[in-house]
């Protein structure tokens, strides 16, 4: 498999360098295909130790970890999510055309050549055209498994459609064998009254499933709540906070206290990474103390994830400035976090999941400096 090393934006002698170091690195002996997890990372403060600089990172180490192989075949020029469902890893993510697809179960054969099955719907996503850098930004779909009241477990997709409006339906098994783009996703309903345009997400608790997105026009954190999947519940937004890109959301319960927190883009110039919850028991909005910001910061527009994985949050993300490094921020409180980078680049957002093995498995269109349409999308295990 290919490695890729990143740059964006940079002149055409650095192009030419990149281009000799790539020649130099295939000859190199590859080590295994997966990546450790964040044991040798030391905690970084919230507080970066330096100012952002044009052309590169201000925080965060140096890449410390790699990957290989995972080249799933599939492209896309937006972000990915993922879920594991069911025995199953799915991976979701619109197309160029804007057809949203949806594929799985590339990890059980990771030096594959593709996914095991894999359905384009006839649904469309929403993409954004934007001014500069002058590129389309396609909204991702979302992906939740979760059972709803007197239903099974199934595989939910909520998507921004071209119309900005929000849809919530599932996935049926046997739509793969329908003719391509002629089936749509079961049930699709829409969010009553709201709009948005950028990518939506997904967080199921219980017999609960909280639908978010960001808001048209206002960049306001929003969610609702639906036991059914037909019907939702009341309008809760934080118009304290902004967001310039799709927000991850994960469901938190610690002694019994339950918490929805989120993880996002800000609209400053840096456009860092900030983290707050909504408290269920109070009803309330709320800031961790030192969690604005996180470990890094992100790029602008991108998409973020944010996955519980055995009481740690974790938040893979493409990186901002001339580098576009895949990262992973870590944390045990919501409050300290450490960050993980890969030599892999990376644009518009990584989708990641935990499987039934408590592994954690992250999707992302990887960036290779010489183009930045028709990104491949590569998978890989983090821990």
């Amino acid at each position: 498999m290919f490695r890729y090393f990143t740059r964006r934006s940079r002149a055409v002698w650095e192009v030419i360098v990149v281009a000799l170091v790539l020649i130099a690195g295939s000859v190199s002996t590859m080590p295994v295909a997966h990546a450790n997890g964040h044991t040798t990372v030391p905690s970084v403060s919230s507080t970066p130790s330096t100012s952002p600089t044009p052309g590169g990172k201000a925080t965060g180490p140096k890449p410390n970890f790699f990957i290989y192989g995972g080249e799933t075949g599939e492209t896309s020029d937006g972000a990915t999510s993922n879920a594991f469902c069911n025995g199953h890893l799915y991976t979701a993510w619109t197309g160029a055309d804007d057809h949203v697809n949806v594929a799985w179960d590339f990890y059980s054969n990771p030096f594959g050549s593709g996914f095991s099955g894999k359905v384009t719907y006839a649904d469309t996503a929403y993409n954004l055209l934007v001014p500069a850098p002058g590129t389309n930004i396609y909204t991702r779909p979302a992906l939740a498994c979760w059972q709803a009241s007197g239903d099974t477990t199934r595989l939910w997709i909520f998507f921004t459609g071209t119309n900005q409006r929000l849809y919530l339906g599932y996935y049926e098994p046997g739509d793969e064998n329908q003719q391509s783009k002629t089936v749509s996703i079961h049930l699709h309903t829409e969010v009553p009254n709201q709009s948005s345009n950028r990518s939506p997400a997904l967080a199921p608790q219980g017999s609960t499933l909280r639908v978010g997105w960001v808001g048209d026009g206002n960049g306001y954190l929003n969610f609702e709540s639906t036991t059914n999947g037909a019907y939702f519940g009341s309008l809760n937004t934080d118009r304290d906070s902004t967001a310039d890109g799709g927000f991850g959301m994960t469901v938190w319960c610690v002694s019994g206290v339950c918490k929805l927190w989120f993880a996002y883009p800000g609209t400053d110039q840096n456009h860092y990474i900030y983290v707050e919850y909504f408290n269920f028991n109070a009803g309330t909005w709320t800031d961790p103390p030192n969690a604005h910001h996180t470990a890094d910061f992100t790029c602008h527009i991108c998409d973020l994830t944010l996955v519980l994985q055995s009481g740690t949050l974790r938040i893979p993300y493409a990186g901002s400035g001339g580098y576009d490094n895949l990262n992973i921020d870590s944390s045990t409180d919501g409050n300290t976090w450490s960050n993980d980078q890969s030599e892999d680049g990376a644009l518009w957002g990584a989708g990641a999941a935990v499987d039934n093995n408590n592994h954690f498995w992250v999707t992302f269109p990887n960036y290779n400096s010489f183009s930045t349409t028709n990104l491949q999308i590569l998978i890989f295990q983090y821990n």
